[in-house]
């Protein structure tokens, strides 16, 4: 998956270590995503899956990534309240192939 905000192109890989899935970030980075891999739970639907990543550290927003199965795009997302929310920003989520 990549991803794009704020003039700082990123990206994120989703990969599956022992049956569990982890994602990799890369790309300018504060302290909750810096890890090198960070657990991740993956849910799809017909038309949209959503990869919800564990932060490296207490206390750091909650994220999670929607994205379009037909490849047109996606959302990230942060929880504010208990409720997601889209973060405002296009980021320009597209999969990698």
């Amino acid at each position: 998956m990549a991803t794009e905000g704020g003039g700082t192109p990123g990206s994120f890989t989703l990969e599956y270590k022992d049956g569990k899935p982890v994602v990799k970030m890369q790309g300018r980075l504060d302290q909750c995503w810096a890890r090198q891999e960070l657990k991740a739970q993956v849910t799809k639907t017909e038309h949209v899956t959503t990869i919800t990543v564990e932060p490296a550290l207490i206390g750091c927003e909650e994220i999670r990534f929607v994205i379009k199965n037909d490849g047109t795009g996606g959302q990230r997302q942060i929880k504010k309240g208990g409720e997601w929310m889209d973060d405002g920003f296009a980021r320009g989520l597209t999969a990698r192939k």
